[in-house]
């Protein structure tokens, strides 16, 4: 009796749920509940600008040593959409944290702030403009997202973002290219971290410098081993996985210790020292293996 009635219950049972599906519409990607947040191919906690470990950051990095005579430049730092493309541009709002920001007044204009229509990306564009002081130290802008008529804001680690501009090589941000970095230079971590406390700018252009690895963002030049734009499109240090599989990190870093070496020899009274970092004053080396 009671297999009967269940039997009977469950076509009845379906036709509500049907009902109620047409009568209900799912909210999370209506328009009104559409969401903007950075990418999350560059989250870093925040460890080579001195910020707080546990804070999450999308980093855009910018350098003018490409172009080391151009008064300004514009650089556009990527937003993301959830939800569902609109056919007209909508306006993203933020918020620069002028307390942690070191960019002084007149370095920089907001141009836009906007994910156009018909597209799932936008930008908060920058105009960033060129000093003699970048040749020694970075400008900063730290910012984060507001909710807004048009939309809400992503999840919390996906709302915080800097942007750091200079006249030297852009410290790597990603993963992939910080465990080459310390594939090269010796520390105490393990030699595939993803750490930056040993990092140091000096150390890295001595690595650009002896194995002339200033093309790995060139398809053209490294082939299928590049960096794509999905991959950061650093140019100056390969994936790790790129020299990992093939062992060629290693004759890379003998190369690196050869050119250490023969620069301190003629160069005994300057040699190459990190000038940041755990090793900060100490020699350069490069990782033996």
């Amino acid at each position: 009796m009671i297999t009967r009635i269940i039997k009977l219950s469950l076509p009845v049972i379906l036709v509500c749920l049907l009902a109620a599906c047409e009568n209900e519409e799912i909210g999370y990607y209506k328009e009104g509940h559409d969401a903007v947040r950075f990418p999350s191919k560059e989250l870093y906690a925040g460890e080579a600008a001195g910020y707080d470990g546990g804070s999450r950051h999308f980093v855009g990095t910018l350098s003018f040593i490409e172009n080391p005579f151009a008064s300004d430049t514009i650089y556009d730092l990527p937003v993301m959409l959830i939800g569902n493309a609109a056919g007209h541009d909508r306006k993203v709002s933020y918020t620069i944290d002028q307390e942690k920001s070191t960019a002084p007044t007149g370095s920089y204009e907001v141009l836009d702030a906007v994910i156009p229509a018909d597209s799932m990306t936008g930008y908060i564009r920058f105009r960033l403009y060129n000093a003699e002081e970048l040749d020694d130290a970075s400008y900063e802008v730290y910012l984060f997202l507001n909710a807004s008529d048009e939309f809400a804001v992503g999840p919390p680690n996906y709302v915080n973002a800097y942007l750091l501009w200079n006249n030297m090589i852009p410290a790597p941000t990603i993963s992939h290219h910080i465990r080459t970095y310390n594939m090269m230079i010796k520390g105490t971590a393990n030699f595939v971290s993803t750490s930056l406390s040993h990092y140091s700018p000096r150390a890295l252009k001595t690595i650009v410098a002896a194995l002339e690895w200033n093309d790995w963002d060139d398809i053209n030049a490294r082939g299928s081993k590049y960096n794509p734009p999905s991959m950061g499109s650093y140019k100056y240090l390969p994936r790790y996985s790129m020299i990992y599989s093939d062992n060629s990190y290693k004759s890379y870093a003998l190369r690196l210790a050869d050119y250490i070496a023969a620069y301190n020899a003629a160069h005994p009274d300057a040699p190459l020292v990190h000038d940041a970092g755990a090793f900060v004053g100490q020699p350069i080396e490069a990782r033996s293996y």
